[in-house]
C-alpha cells in the first residue's frame, strides 16, 4: 500500500515547513489515542510529517511516488512489552 503523506496532511506539495507543522497539529488535537483517536493513524501522521520536513526525504517522494517502507501498521499487542504477569 503506498501512502502519500501529503493526502495524510492534507497539505499541497507546495506547503512550507509551517504549514505542515500546522497541518500535523491540526490532526493531532483528533487522531491523538489520548483523544480517542487512533494509534495508527497518529503514527501515519508522525510519518508523513517526518518524511515532508525532512528535504531529502521529500524530494525523494515527490521524484519517486514512493514510500511502502516509511508507513507500517504496528500491530502489536500492548501487553506482549510486559511480560509474563502471572
Amino acid at each position: 500500500m503506498n501512502i502519500n503523506p501529503f493526502e495524510v496532511l492534507n497539505v499541497s506539495q507546495s506547503a512550507t515547513i509551517d504549514e505542515i507543522t500546522q497541518a500535523r497539529r491540526r490532526l493531532a488535537r483528533v487522531y491523538h489515542p489520548d483523544v480517542s483517536g487512533s494509534t495508527e493513524i497518529m503514527q501515519n501522521i508522525n510519518v508523513a510529517f517526518e518524511i515532508l520536513t525532512d528535504p531529502s526525504r521529500r524530494r525523494q517522494f515527490v521524484e519517486t511516488n514512493d514510500n511502502n517502507q516509511e508507513f507500517q501498521h504496528y500491530n502489536e499487542d500492548i501487553f506482549l512489552s510486559f511480560g509474563n504477569l502471572s
